[in-house]
């Protein structure tokens, strides 16, 4: 497969996979709140969620500035996603 091959199914391969990861951006906060215990005996659990929690806050964050805020470019949209 040639270099620019490559690239443009790596390209298509990150659009399709944001696209998908959208619908998770809308479920996730919910399904990881009802997954926090207020005790539990796996305190790596905790911070397993805690870092889910973070990433989907980053792409809300990412989903909010390109409805609202404008144009975001694919690579740096690629690159934040």
């Amino acid at each position: 497969m040639s270099a620019a091959a490559l690239g443009a199914a790596t390209a298509s391969f990150l659009d399709h996979a944001w696209r998908r990861f959208l619908t998770v951006v809308d479920h996730a906060p919910a399904l990881l709140e009802r997954c926090r215990s207020a005790s539990s005996p796996w305190p790596d659990d905790a911070a397993a969620l805690s870092r889910l929690a973070d990433a989907v806050i980053d792409a809300e964050g990412l989903v909010d500035e390109i409805v609202h805020g404008g144009f975001v470019a694919e690579q740096e949209r690629r690159a934040r996603a």
